[in-house]
C-alpha cells in the first residue's frame, strides 16, 4: 500500500466520482481505477458500490476512509516535524574553547547561537588542556576550537585560523614598539610564557634553535590571565596572539609587535568526532563558528591566516 493509493481512493471518495477525482487529481482515469482495485484487492474488500450515479462507499469503505484521512494527516505531520527541525533546531551542544580564543570568540558565537536558534541551549567551557579522546569517548563536549591533537583517532580536524603571534611589552609612549619585529631581535626581550603550554613557547623554542638565536625565558610560569597582567605591570614581556591583547593595546596597558623573519603562528581547529552521531543542533553550531571566525578575522579582532575552505 502506497500514499498515493490513500489520496487517490480519499479523492474518489470526497467526490463521489472517478471522473471527478480525475479532474481534482489530474490523472487519467485508467490509472486511477488501477490504483482504486489494486487497493481492493490488497484489503480483500470492497469498498466502493458502483452505480450510474457514481461511487458510494460501503462500510468497509467509510471506516477505510477515517483511517486513510489519519494516516496522511499523521505524515505531515511528521514532514512538518522535521521540517521545523531543519529550520529550528534544539538540543544541548557543548563545546570546549582554548583560553586565547574563547576571549574573542565565546561571546559572538553564543550571541548568534541565541539570536538565530534560540531552542539551542550552547554550553561553552575555557580549557587550557583537554585531553580530546576522552573528552569525545565520555560525552562531554560535542566540539573543541583547539590545537591539533596529535595521534588521536576517530576526529575530524578542521583548520581555523593560522595565529600571528605578537610580541607583547607594557605600553611606552617613550620608546614605543615599532609594529613588526624580527625573531632575532626577541633576543632582547626576557620572555614569560603561561603555565600551561599553549604551544606558544614551543613554537618559539624551535623557531630560536633552528634560526640560533638566544631567547631568554624566564623560569617563572603563571595562568595566562595573570601574564597578562604582569605584563601591564611591566613585570613580563611575552609572545602570545593577537586575541589576549587587543583590548589591552586599544586602552594603552600594552604594546605590540607582530614577530616576522620569520614569523611565529600557531593554528587553531574546529575538532569532532567522527565516532559519534552528529545531531543537527551540533551541525549548525559548527557552521556559526565557521562564520563568527570568519568575521572576527575580516574586522581584525582574531588576526591571522584564515584556513576555512570557502
Amino acid at each position: 500500500m502506497e500514499l498515493r493509493q490513500l489520496k487517490y481512493f480519499i479523492a474518489v471518495a470526497e467526490t463521489k466520482s472517478l471522473s471527478n477525482a480525475v479532474k481534482r487529481l489530474y490523472i487519467a482515469q485508467p490509472a486511477l481505477s488501477q490504483s482504486i482495485k489494486a487497493l481492493e484487492d490488497e484489503l480483500e474488500t470492497k469498498l466502493f458500490v458502483r452505480s450510474r450515479k457514481g461511487m458510494a462507499l460501503t462500510t468497509a469503505g467509510q471506516g477505510f476512509l477515517k483511517n486513510a484521512k489519519v494516516i496522511l494527516r499523521e505524515v505531515d505531520r511528521s514532514k512538518e516535524g522535521i521540517k521545523d527541525a531543519a529550520e529550528n533546531p534544539s538540543g544541548l551542544v557543548s563545546i570546549a574553547i582554548a583560553p586565547s580564543a574563547s576571549g574573542v570568540l565565546s561571546v559572538p558565537l553564543f550571541r548568534e547561537v541565541k539570536n538565530r536558534y534560540p531552542n539551542i541551549t550552547l554550553n561553552i567551557e575555557e580549557h587550557t588542556a583537554v585531553d580530546v579522546s576522552q573528552c569525545f569517548d565520555t560525552g562531554t563536549f560535542d566540539l573543541l576550537v583547539y590545537f591539533r591533537a596529535q595521534g588521536v583517532e576517530n576526529i575530524e580536524v578542521e583548520p581555523i585560523i593560522q595565529e600571528e603571534l605578537y610580541l607583547a611589552c607594557q605600553y611606552s609612549q617613550k620608546n614605543p614598539l615599532p609594529s613588526e619585529i624580527d625573531f632575532s631581535d626577541l633576543s632582547l626581550y626576557p620572555l614569560m610564557f603561561p603555565q600551561v603550554s599553549t604551544n606558544v613557547d614551543k613554537n618559539v623554542a624551535e623557531i630560536a634553535y633552528t634560526n640560533e638565536v638566544d631567547v631568554r625565558v624566564q623560569k617563572n610560569t603563571v595562568a595566562i590571565r595573570i601574564l597578562i597582567k604582569l605584563v601591564k605591570e611591566g613585570l613580563a614581556n611575552s609572545v602570545v596572539p593577537w586575541t589576549t591583547i587587543y583590548d589591552s593595546v586599544n586602552t594603552k596597558e600594552i604594546m605590540a609587535a607582530k614577530i616576522v623573519n620569520p614569523p611565529v603562528t600557531r593554528t587553531l581547529n574546529l575538532i569532532s568526532p567522527t565516532n559519534r552521531h552528529q545531531t543537527h543542533a551540533t551541525r549548525v553550531v559548527m557552521e556559526l563558528v565557521r562564520e563568527t571566525a570568519t568575521r572576527l578575522n575580516e574586522e581584525g579582532e582574531w588576526r591571522g591566516k584564515l584556513l576555512l575552505e570557502s
